[in-house]
């Protein structure tokens, strides 16, 4: 297959994503018209990560912003095959393992022919460099930060994913000095 032909189903995936909500905010009763989807989600994560690398590389990191940038928009790219999985599904029936493996495969079929995106997806997926570190942190404060948006406009029952993504969070944050989770809790406020 060449890279032209697949390209339409990339393009399929991407209408698919702008229109999948995310699973654990319609669970919660937050109604399909004002939910998040994983489009957006993906954007804010994007934006968020060139923030937070932005931020790093004033504290003297070196860091590839690009990619970063590039990894947070391809980070949930699969769901458009899979679906948004629920923490639920991943603990209890797949485990983390599996469902990185299942992403990776149906990522790699989607984008096949185009190394160096799944070089970065690769990359993300095994979480060990800096830049795919803050993919995921930004990944885990764009959920919170949209959980509070809910929370402030009466939706209650989102205060369980406020409090489990601090806890990831600040887990992530551990690896950096005082200073800089400081700046990158700011984000927050």
């Amino acid at each position: 297959m060449n890279k032209n032909s697949n390209f339409s189903r990339i393009n399929n995936c991407i209408d698919a994503l702008k229109k999948l909500a995310r699973t654990g905010w319609m669970q919660r009763g937050i109604p399909p018209s004002i939910t998040e989807t994983v489009a957006s989600h993906s954007f804010e994560s994007a934006t968020i990560a060139g923030v937070i690398s932005n931020i790093l590389i004033n504290h003297g990191y070196n860091i590839n912003m690009e990619k970063t940038i590039s990894m947070s928009l391809f980070h949930d790219f699969s769901e458009c095959i899979i679906g948004d999985i629920t923490l639920f599904a991943k603990e209890n029936l797949l485990g983390d393992e599996k469902k990185k493996a299942l992403e990776l495969q149906i990522f790699s079929d989607i984008f096949k022919g185009y190394n160096k995106i799944l070089e970065i997806y690769e990359e993300y997926s095994i979480g060990k460099t800096l830049e795919a570190k803050i993919v995921k942190l930004s990944d885990r404060l764009s959920t919170c930060i949209q959980a509070q948006r809910f929370y402030d406009n009466g939706y209650e029952n989102v205060k369980d994913i406020i409090v489990n993504t601090k806890r990831e969070v600040d887990e992530i944050l551990k690896e950096f000095d005082s200073e800089i989770r400081k700046d990158i809790l700011n984000l927050c406020q």
